[in-house]
């Protein structure tokens, strides 16, 4: 054997143990995540969720973004939801969970100041003020996901899954957190890091105050709560193209921040 076959053998067993090891870590990955077969059995069947993981969805960062055009700040799926509002039919059903969770507020908000719409550009929920209206963004496939994962069949948009999140994106209305996009200029700054974090704790005891006053328990409230995050984190392990900070705090804040929104109206009663 000659000493050119010699290397080409080498190099070829050389690159069946790298892909061999890179195979060992992503499974040693997923299990140490929390991925169990059934859920990748799911990933690699399902051709429309992998359409949806691979694209980035998220609004890009940009610290000084106060002042400037919306276009240049935002995804443009996001972008065209936006500027075809009018032509994007809602969901009966969706309007009226909203609708639901806009009595439940102390204010009592009219929901014609409100649009509720699906939209791609999105990956979960998104609250946000434009040009004078108060938009809730869904994405549809991300909401039917959460319809199979908890096997609802029936008044599905009415399941406290699908409420929490509607509530959480109304504290971000309350608390003035919503990008404000008025002439297409974004008003307010974007809030990054610790600052971002903070925020999403508020409206998720917001959205914990807005579920207690719905009757539901605390108990089965975060166990909802939990299986729709430990999912969508699923999701977001995902996405080629992550985000460069994670704009959500970890999950155990977040559950004290519903716990606590939970016994403040508890303790109003």
């Amino acid at each position: 054997m000659t000493k050119q076959k010699k290397k080409k053998i080498r190099s070829r067993k050389t690159k069946q143990n790298k892909r061999r090891k890179t195979r060992r870590k992503t499974k040693s990955l997923k299990r140490r995540r929390g991925f169990r077969d059934n859920d990748d059995n799911i990933w690699g069947k399902n051709k429309k969720l992998k359409q949806y993981v691979q694209k980035d969805t998220y609004v890009s960062i940009n610290k000084n973004s106060s002042g400037i055009d919306f276009k240049s700040v935002m995804k443009d799926d996001l972008t065209y939801c936006l500027e075809n509002i009018a032509s994007i039919l809602p969901n009966q059903k969706a309007v009226d969970a909203l609708k639901k969770i806009l009595l439940l507020t102390d204010e009592n908000d009219d929901y014609k100041n409100y649009y509720i719409i699906p939209c791609d550009g999105v990956s979960n929920f998104m609250a946000l003020n434009y040009e004078g209206k108060k938009i809730v963004l869904y994405n549809d496939f991300f909401v039917n996901f959460l319809f199979a994962k908890f096997k609802i069949s029936d008044n599905k948009w009415s399941h406290s899954s699908i409420l929490t999140f509607l509530a959480h994106e109304i504290g971000h209305f309350k608390y003035r957190h919503a990008y404000n996009i008025i002439d297409g200029k974004v008003t307010n700054k974007i809030k990054l890091g610790d600052e971002k974090r903070k925020l999403e704790l508020e409206a998720d005891e917001y959205a914990g105050y807005i579920m207690a006053k719905d009757g539901n328990s605390l108990t089965e409230l975060l166990r909802i709560f939990k299986i729709s995050l430990n999912f969508y984190d699923k999701i977001l392990d995902l996405l080629p193209n992550k985000p460069i900070v994670k704009t959500h705090p970890p999950l155990d804040l977040r559950v004290e921040s519903i716990t606590k929104g939970w016994n403040k109206f508890i303790k109003t009663k």
